[in-house]
């Protein structure tokens, strides 16, 4: 296949056009209002179509295609993790990678700690996300104590992450910190 245009068009949203050279025909992609990324704004949480026939995800277990999922929320994003974290005596960090749906296309764990801390840095973060095609994402990692009230390193964490992925071109659109049946959402704690 070969690109044979793409026209930018306001508000940076485009039209790709994209033709077989075999004479099989074309295939012709537009991305809607809803194609562009959202900004960690954005998130708290728009409404978005439900998910879409045709669509599947990697669960990195290889277990086969499932239907893609989109998040809205923070409460979402819990929904999604918390079977992850459910009985766990360690910390565990977690990304969810959307696409620019705000569709999982899959959640990855990058770091297991102990009870108390575990050591994450942006390089880990962001590295597996950079070959999915990944639009933005969000962060969470649980406290087995069962307290999800962020610490300090929480938060400065958070900041450190949110300044790599505006860089890199993945916004990080929240950090949850999971706790006993709850979770704190520092993007609205902070009010980014």
């Amino acid at each position: 296949m070969t690109i044979t245009r793409l026209v930018l068009r306001g508000e940076g949203r485009f039209s790709l056009e994209i033709s077989q050279l075999s004479g099989e025909g074309g295939v012709n992609a537009k991305s809607s209002g809803h194609g562009t990324p959202m900004t960690p704004e954005e998130f708290e949480y728009a409404s978005l179509d439900a998910d879409e026939p045709g669509n599947s995800v990697s669960t990195g277990e290889n277990d086969g295609p499932l239907s893609r999922s989109t998040v809205h929320s923070p409460q979402d994003v819990y929904e999604h993790l918390r079977p992850r974290f459910v009985g766990s005596m360690q910390e565990i960090f977690l990304v969810v990678a959307l696409d620019a749906r705000n569709g999982v296309i899959d959640i990855i764990e990058v770091a297991r700690g102990c009870l108390t801390h575990v050591e994450v840095h942006p390089r880990e973060v962001f590295r597996p996300l950079t070959h999915l095609a990944v639009a933005s994402v969000v962060v969470a990692h649980n406290h087995p104590s069962g307290d999800p009230t962020p610490s300090q390193q929480d938060i400065v964490l958070s900041m450190r992450l949110r300044v790599a992925g505006d860089i890199i071109g993945i916004p990080v659109l929240d950090h949850l910190v999971v706790g006993d049946g709850r979770y704190v959402s520092i993007a609205a704690r902070e009010r980014w």
